[in-house]
């Protein structure tokens, strides 16, 4: 009987902290998320790519309220064999980069200064 009602005021914990996580989920409107590459070189574009990925499904996060920060803009780096276009894996089925990515920060423009103002 102990187990039993020890079960159940966990089960109830657990379906309150989720309808608690819900509606502050749903009140709170003001979400910002800031990405940022530090890498320069041409041979860390995968990571770029994850940022890029990230850059699309972060929910409750307006577009306008997104920060991106690229310290080497992969896409129109001059070693990039294909200008304008950032792949998520070796085959390069998905440009990740798009046509509706703004950077905010590019190149000199990442620093740690800039990125503790933001």
């Amino acid at each position: 009987m102990a187990r039993l009602l020890h079960s159940l005021a966990v089960l109830v914990a657990v379906l309150w902290s989720v309808e608690a996580a819900r509606e502050q989920q749903s009140t709170h409107t003001n979400n910002w998320a800031v990405l940022v590459t530090v890498h320069k070189t041409h041979e860390y574009s995968s990571r770029l790519s994850c940022v890029f990925n990230w850059h699309f499904p972060l929910p409750l996060v307006y577009e306008c309220n997104i920060i991106l920060m690229l310290a080497d803009d992969m896409a129109c780096n001059a070693r990039n064999p294909r200008p304008a276009t950032v792949f998520n894996n070796a085959n390069q089925h998905i440009n990740v980069y798009g046509d509706d990515i703004e950077v905010d920060y590019r190149g000199y423009e990442v620093t740690v200064e800039n990125f503790l103002r933001v």
